[in-house]
């Protein structure tokens, strides 16, 4: 019973580190890749404005 219980609980902190570092990684993938598509947008809108 006791080694369940422990097997639960690292399951449980596995998972929590696993999405801390999910988040982590989406967030410093996201901010290069909003950059870039607002980059594109500003270049765009000066393109059309011409």
């Amino acid at each position: 019973m006791a080694l369940l219980m422990m097997f639960l609980i690292v399951g449980a902190l596995v998972a929590v580190a696993a999405a801390v570092i999910g988040l982590l990684v989406a967030r410093s993938i996201a901010k290069p890749l909003s950059d870039m598509t607002s980059a594109m947008g500003e270049l765009a809108n000066k393109v059309w404005s011409t």
